[in-house]
């Protein structure tokens, strides 16, 4: 059963349980989550990055909401961390049912303005909107010659 994430999380969070995160990469992928999923009763938000996107095209969005849609299972279909317009509305036309957009690489202000940019477009659909405000820091690689152990 096809459903946005708000309306998913709102039971979770209702009946104190969380609700796993798979991002789906392949059509194999995809069945062993859905058949998962469907075998142990558990809902599930099914992610795509729009690198993922771009490499299995929009058709396989097509598969993801024709199995969730044959399932008794909740499935969300999240866009995961789309970083423009372009992207998020991609996903909108595919049928995902939420998105998340993350401008967290512009000014604090652009940021905001691309989110509501984005809820605009999103929310009169009944797709939810998770958007990425701040950021949880990052980690550079390390080129310096460093010894383990040494002084």
């Amino acid at each position: 059963m096809l459903m946005n994430m708000k309306e998913l999380l709102e039971v979770a969070n209702k009946y104190n349980f969380v609700v796993p995160a798979f991002n789906i990469g392949s059509g194999q992928i995809l069945n062993a989550v859905i058949e998962c999923c469907e075998k142990k009763q558990a809902p599930v938000i099914l992610a795509i990055h729009p690198d993922e996107l771009e490499f299995q095209g929009d058709s396989s969005v097509e598969m993801c909401k024709d199995l969730a849609n044959k399932k008794k299972v909740p499935v969300a279909i999240h866009l995961d961390h789309g970083v423009n317009m372009e992207q998020v509305m991609r996903a909108i036309r595919c049928g995902f049912t939420s998105v998340i957009i993350d401008a967290s690489s512009q000014s604090f202000e652009d940021n905001i303005k691309i989110t509501k940019e984005v809820i605009k477009a999103a929310h009169p659909l009944g797709i939810s909107v998770e958007a990425e405000l701040g950021t949880i820091g990052d980690v550079k690689e390390d080129t310096g010659n460093r010894e383990i152990g040494s002084k």
